[in-house]
């Protein structure tokens, strides 16, 4: 690739990036602290036999992410405490950092976790948003875009009639 090209494509992205950081620059508290985690840690939980849920790979410069994450936020309300658990990772290059203020303006509750560009290979990730459904610490399925609510909402339903 020759320079120009490698210029123009850096550029882009820096415009996109600061594009989608500027558009989650709320200031609200922090009340879900994004956690930074190994991969490793994070293989543990999610192939811990009884870990059965969503795993919602992500980042704050992801429009379909934006739009994914307080509908995630609402189902986890609605949901939590009955099995199903939901946990989103961000792949942002820039730490927990980069995530927080998006995590603060959607009023995420459910565990948020920064993994960092690493994770992309480590789980083969070809896109975002990726929901990621575990059973029994499994991996049966990966759904890759953005989810309707009406999807991840039958999805959640399938894991709990699974756990009665």
């Amino acid at each position: 690739m020759n320079t120009t090209i490698r210029h123009s494509l850096y550029l882009a992205m820096t415009v996109l990036l600061s594009a989608g950081l500027a558009h989650c620059s709320d200031t609200r508290p922090t009340t879900n602290a994004v956690a930074a985690i190994e991969l490793a840690a994070l293989d543990a939980i999610t192939s811990d036999g009884d870990f059965r849920g969503l795993v919602i790979v992500m980042a704050s410069w992801c429009p379909p992410c934006r739009k994914e994450l307080p509908v995630l936020a609402k189902l986890y309300e609605k949901y939590k405490g009955t099995g199903p658990q939901i946990i989103a990772v961000s792949i942002d290059a820039d730490g927990p950092k980069a995530v927080q203020p998006l995590i603060n303006k959607t009023g995420v509750t459910f565990p948020v976790y920064w993994a960092g560009t690493s994770a992309v290979q480590h789980f083969k990730i070809s896109g975002i948003p990726l929901v990621m459904v575990y059973e029994k610490g499994k991996l049966i399925q990966k759904l890759l875009g953005g989810q309707s609510e009406e999807t991840l909402e039958q999805i959640i339903k399938a894991l709990q009639a699974q756990s009665d």
